[in-house]
């Protein structure tokens, strides 16, 4: 749906006259919904260089920053990952994230894309006048009790600004078994965070809530006494009972920078926000064995490949294996909507993938084909599908001979390891997941190339 200037006041009706206290904390500002259209669009074209003088002051206008509130109000209020401010050649495109996929909500009149962006830009701390350059940033918001991190990044598109915001929430305890961690799994991850020192990499794609894992595995520490000390992004919010260092990658703090300064700190307990670069993770493991305990997020597909991308990026095998306690690998994938839901038959392409993954189970499997329950999706909201590699004197050993990937997922495996897949079939038996989710899964194990057992 196209918003133009004389839909705006009805776009922004539902939030009521005197704003309720979720609302007052997002923006304090108050608007006259007879002026918005004016307010927000205006006269003079953001295109000459007068309206690009003046964008800053249209920016902090009463009107956008309402618009901008009630763009992240949806956010939050629909349980979104994320929100897609697009610029297109007929306006700029309003989207939520929802449950893996992404929904168009509106499309606004394009006169306003420039004054929304820049707002937003301004609530991250960026300027509001630089559009031609990728830029990330950062900024928190209130709804309720709730405390939010909004991530931000920009990037120059065809017709003026793209940008992403992605929700991470703060505060409060995080228990493992709500992320979805099964009881014995949860357990097995308490055990890890009683060793006084060691490594556990949590690796999955941006969006795999790798942050809500380490949160949780930091509630296990918290309160025992320890010194905990937390390398993550600046501006966000901190957690309790956590020593923050804030950091900015791409300056002269960045995340390794950030560890090296750390370890003279006397930490116990050392969370680094993102390992991704070699000299981050190695430095990580080498504070392990200093006699810190280091939890970190970071690449790989699976528990196997992240240990191979840990030896491919230069770690010493003396090193990483006896540093290494335990690897998740996770992802999230989408729940189906269970207002839908309907057993259907195997496939036969199920049933191949099943026999060569050695599984002999064979349903029930589920899909949903939408009703107005899901907004007609099949979805909704989404799960964690994860596998948990807890290292042995055999993992060790086989690390130490620098093994191969397919060497190292036999013996992960024998070692009691559960590869994602299964935890995919068991949920897909449960009507959680659909059948062609399991697919996929089983199709990235067999990519592989070895038997779930």
């Amino acid at each position: 749906m196209l918003v133009v200037a004389s839909q705006l006041a009805r776009f922004l009706d539902d939030l009521p006259d005197d704003p309720v206290e979720e609302e007052r904390e997002l923006t304090s500002t108050h608007v006259d919904l007879d002026a918005l259209a004016y307010s927000v669009i205006g006269e003079s074209s953001a295109e000459s260089p007068e309206g690009l003088d003046a964008v800053r002051e249209a920016a902090e206008q009463p009107a956008v920053a309402r618009l901008v509130s009630k763009i992240l109000l949806d956010g939050l209020r629909e349980g979104a990952d994320g929100i897609h401010l697009q610029p297109r050649a007929d306006g700029l495109l309003f989207a939520l994230r929802l449950h893996g996929e992404l929904r168009t909500r509106w499309v606004f009149d394009k006169r306003v894309a420039l004054r929304v962006t820049a707002h937003v830009r301004m609530l991250a701390q960026l300027d509001p006048l630089c559009r031609d350059q990728a830029e990330e940033g950062l900024f928190v918001v209130r709804l309720g009790a709730r405390r939010c991190a909004v991530r931000l990044s920009s990037l120059p598109n065809a017709f003026g600004e793209s940008l992403v915001l992605s929700f991470r929430e703060r505060g409060g305890s995080i228990d493992l078994e709500a992320l979805g961690f099964l009881e014995p799994d949860a357990k097995a991850i308490g055990r890890l965070m009683m060793h006084p020192f060691g490594y556990v990499f949590v690796v999955g794609p941006a969006d795999s809530a790798r942050d809500g894992t380490l949160a949780g595995m930091l509630d296990r520490v918290r309160d025992r006494g320890l010194h905990v000390v937390a390398i993550e992004a600046r501006g966000l919010p901190p957690s309790a009972g956590v020593n923050q260092i804030p950091v900015e990658p791409g300056t002269d703090m960045d995340y390794a920078d950030a560890l090296g300064h750390v370890l003279q700190h006397d930490p116990d307990v050392i969370l680094v926000g993102n390992s991704s670069r070699p000299a981050t993770a190695i430095l990580g493991l080498q504070a392990a064995l200093m006699g810190k305990l280091v939890l970190t997020a970071g690449v790989g597909s699976t528990a196997v490949e992240a240990i191979a991308w840990l030896m491919d990026a230069g770690t010493p095998t003396y090193v990483l294996a006896p540093a290494l306690l335990g690897v998740v690998a996770q992802r999230r994938v989408p729940a189906i909507c269970d207002s839908c839901r309907r057993q259907i038959p195997t496939s036969r392409l199920l049933e191949q993938q099943l026999e060569a993954a050695g599984v002999q189970i064979r349903g029930p499997f589920f899909e949903a084909k939408g009703c107005k329950t899901c907004g007609e999706s099949g979805r909704k909201g989404q799960v964690m599908l994860y596998e948990l590699l807890l290292s042995d004197a055999r993992l060790r050993g086989a690390i130490h001979r620098g093994a191969s990937r397919e060497e190292l997922q036999r013996v992960a495996i024998a070692g009691g390891m559960k590869p994602r897949c299964q935890h995919a079939l068991h949920l897909a038996q449960q009507g959680v997941v659909s059948a062609s989710t399991l697919e996929q899964e089983l199709a990235l194990w067999l990519a592989v190339g070895v038997p779930t057992s």
